[in-house]
This record gives structure tokens, C-alpha cells and sequence, in this order.
């Protein structure tokens, strides 16, 4: 992406970042999609901490956990090796939806449908599973 499509993306995460800081509460998670030719690379960030406003972002294998301000820093230097920018920060109530290439970055403002969502029970329980190794009977 060019400078003047980064610089724009920057002013954009710096609302976002305000509204991070007043709006904690309501934070879900972050999704970053990165857009080369035809390969995408996904990014995804959930809150770790409360207390820390501290977020965890996963992005080619490597996690990084820190404070929401430098999430967004290194997004902004990753985002200068690819074409395309596709960034969504979910809250309880709405989304924001942030997109840029070369020529634009738009911002919008989707409300989710269905903000509440069931709880489903889990099959498989959160228990640990012993296996023993040998002849089925």
C-alpha cells in the first residue's frame, strides 16, 4: 500500500483505539484480513486482560500480546507488504469495517443482526482424555 493509503488507515486506527480505551466492555475481537494477488492472510485479536487492556493477536503463527495501541502499530508496518486491507473490530452491538488498497480506505459502520448469541454445550467438555497405547480388545 502507498503512504498516503497508510496514513489515512493510521488516522482511522486512532479512533479506533478511543474507542477501545471507552468502550472495553463491549469489545468481542479484531479480524484482520491481508490481501496479496489472490492469497489472503488472516489476523485475529481477542481481549486477554481486563484489567490490562491487553489484547491477543494471532497473525502468521505468531502471537503477540499487548496493549490494543501497539496491535494496531504492527498491523500498520505489516500492511505496507501487501495490496489490500480488510479490518473488522467487533463489539456486542455493531462492527466496524475498515478497507483500503492503493486507491481508498472506507470505513463503515455495520450493526450486527443477532447480538446476543446462544451458548452451545461443548461435546467434548474441557476434560483430559486418557489413551492407552496397545491391542484393541
Amino acid at each position: 500500500m502507498k503512504n498516503n493509503s497508510i496514513n489515512k488507515l493510521k488516522l482511522f486506527f486512532l479512533g479506533l483505539e478511543n474507542r477501545f480505551n471507552e468502550n472495553l466492555d463491549l469489545f468481542e475481537n479484531l479480524e484482520v484480513v491481508f490481501k496479496s494477488g489472490n492469497k489472503e492472510f488472516k489476523g485475529i485479536g481477542k481481549l486477554e486482560s481486563i484489567d490490562n487492556k491487553t489484547v491477543r493477536y494471532n497473525f502468521n503463527g505468531i502471537t503477540i500480546k499487548d496493549k490494543f495501541k501497539f496491535i494496531l502499530d504492527s498491523i500498520l508496518k505489516e500492511v505496507s507488504k501487501y495490496e489490500e486491507i480488510r479490518f473488522i473490530y467487533n463489539e456486542r452491538v455493531s462492527s466496524i469495517k475498515i478497507e483500503g488498497n492503493d486507491k481508498n480506505v472506507s470505513m463503515k459502520n455495520v450493526e450486527n443482526k443477532n447480538p446476543i448469541k446462544e451458548n452451545k454445550t461443548s461435546t467434548l467438555l474441557n476434560r483430559n482424555y486418557l489413551i492407552k497405547v496397545g491391542e484393541a480388545d
